[in-house]
């Protein structure tokens, strides 16, 4: 039997491994807050910023590595101290049931204090982690439609996961303030209380346990079919694999069926490439419009400058909208191309290319629902923008009452659009789309994907049916736009032509004048220097070639 010396010697070597585990976690968090630091400082978007938030999420699953250390640490501390504490005061004491009792709490803080968020446990937390890793390792290698499917994926999984474990976290932080206050008054009504609840929670929790493991199987499963999928196109995750990219290129040159795998990848990646262009030539036009908007923003209401510059910001606008444009033409082709390999890869009827198929066919409509609001429709929202800049063309010219008009005839077509299309159901019907199609590729789910489905369907079909009277609208509005172009080219035209018959007169006089200063000069020269004559002379010429200049 151990003595009460030896047992206070366990308990404080426990303590001591307690504090060294502390102080590794305490450095891992550093880590993660350095690297966090340092992603900050790269510019968003770019490769270097992507692989900054890899290197902050591999900093992290250390960092969670290191809790649950702690974790373990102090619960076997804490076991240590009971034991100490049985011996010092005996079994049915107040020190010793305390001592137990939190012995117990420490037992089930892996499951919900993992950095007081969603999906709570260590394990999954670590998982999650993983996914983002990935997903950033993706982004920076320009693979962006994957990466969203991880993020939705990830994001399904906390989701869940927050649903089933908020009330145990409640209970549990419950039941620990009430020991605390047993401990210190010696007031135990509290923990009575609190007990019962946590108890019942904890045993929803123990339940809930198995499904929530099989999220995370379904999470990490999408994570590594992913990653298998795009590792022959990615030295990046080829690691994954422990392949290198001639590895597998000689490996397809010895399978016929390998050979067409790798040729799919090839076109898919090529198109990524081409993708991952417009996504940098659209970041590139939105940091100018900003840009430009700022300067409008800074220069003073109503005058001709204010104008120019919103006309500027416009033309800006405009060129995002290209760009968006063949940002989603880019798009639609990669997803047309990842259902080849899918269909390739698992047959037609595969969950697979099922899911690729339908993702592929909603990114065709992305255009439509570019603005969440009125027009909607990228074609329609570009018209809208040259709309503007002629109609602050209009106003730096001075003619705001057709400028007014211009303006009437935009807001008319908004008016129609909004009033007269379902773009906004639409738009809706896209987004629950996407998202029911996330849940059936993540966890297996399609209970809901037919009839979403069904409902995007028929507004799409009905945005289809409006497209002709939209495209009426438009006309008017373009018809308009045209007649005034028409107009201020001539009103600009006529005001060049005067500017040039000035001018045109101008030279003349400039011309006459030149001559009358070469004669007063030549009268200059003719005088004796510094007589009266050549005074009053050099006047005479003085005033003439004042004239000059002025002219």
């Amino acid at each position: 039997m151990n003595t009460d010396s030896e047992l206070q010697d366990k308990y404080n070597a426990a303590a001591k491994i307690c504090q060294a585990a502390e102080q590794a976690e305490a450095d891992a968090k550093k880590e993660v807050d350095e690297k966090r630091a340092l992603a900050k400082k790269t510019q968003k978007g770019t490769k270097e910023y992507y692989l900054a938030w890899t290197e902050i999420y591999k900093a992290e699953m250390v960092f969670i590595e290191k809790i649950e250390q702690r974790y373990a640490a102090e619960y076997k501390r804490d076991l240590c101290y009971t034991q100490w504490m049985k011996h010092k005061h005996g079994a049915d004491s107040k020190e010793v049931q305390i001592a137990q009792h939190r012995a117990e709490l420490s037992h089930t803080m892996e499951f919900v204090d993992c950095l007081y968020r969603s999906p709570y446990w260590t394990k999954w937390y670590k998982l999650c982690s993983k996914a983002e890793w990935v997903y950033y390792q993706l982004k920076a290698e320009g693979y962006g439609n994957v990466a969203e499917e991880f993020e939705r994926a990830r994001e399904a999984f906390c989701n869940r996961i927050k649903t089933n474990s908020e009330a145990f976290r409640d209970a549990r932080n419950a039941a620990v303030g009430a020991l605390n206050k047993w401990e210190r008054w010696n007031d135990r009504v509290a923990w009575d209380k609190a007990k019962p609840e946590y108890d019942s929670a904890l045993a929803k929790w123990n339940e809930f346990i198995p499904k929530g493991d099989q999220y995370a199987v379904n999470l990490e499963k999408n994570i590594n079919s992913c990653i298998k999928s795009f590792a022959p196109i990615s030295e990046l995750l080829c690691d994954h694999i422990g392949k290198s990219v001639a590895e597998l290129q000689e490996e397809a040159k010895q399978d016929p069926h390998s050979a067409k795998d790798l040729e799919l990848l090839k076109n898919y990646d090529d198109t990524v490439k081409c993708c991952k262009s417009t996504e940098q030539a659209e970041a590139a036009a939105k940091k100018e419009k900003y840009e430009k908007r700022a300067f409008a923003e800074r220069t003073q209401r109503g005058t001709k400058e204010y104008y120019l510059a919103w006309r500027e910001k416009h033309k800006a606008e405009i060129v995002v909208t290209e760009s968006v444009e063949q940002r989603y033409t880019a798009a639609y082709t990669i997803h047309s191309l990842y259902a080849d390999c899918m269909k390739y890869m698992y047959g037609d009827d595969s969950k697979e290319a099922q899911i690729a198929q339908h993702r592929a066919e909603l990114s065709r409509t992305m255009e439509y629902v570019y603005s969440d609001s009125s027009p909607y429709w990228t074609k329609w929202y570009k018209l809208c923008s040259i709309a503007l800049c002629m109609y602050y063309q209009l106003k730096a010219e001075g003619y705001d009452n057709v400028a007014d008009k211009l303006y009437r005839t935009r807001e008319m077509f908004f008016n129609r659009i909004e009033e007269e299309s379902n773009g906004e159901a639409l738009c809706k019907a896209l987004n629950a789309s996407l998202t029911e199609l996330g849940l059936w590729q993540a966890e297996n789910d399609c209970t809901d994907w037919d009839e979403v489905k069904s409902k995007y369907d028929a507004e799409l079909k009905k945005w289809k049916e409006f497209q002709p009277k939209g495209e009426e609208y438009a006309l008017i509005l373009e018809s308009r736009i045209k007649r005034l172009s028409t107009f201020a080219e001539a009103e600009l035209k006529a005001k060049y032509n005067d500017v040039v018959k000035r001018w045109e007169a101008a030279k003349h006089d400039v011309v006459i004048a030149e001559m009358k200063e070469d004669e007063k000069w030549d009268v200059t020269l003719h005088k004796r220097w510094l007589s009266k004559e050549w005074r009053l002379a050099q006047a005479e010429y003085d005033k003439v070639h004042i004239d000059l200049i002025g002219k």
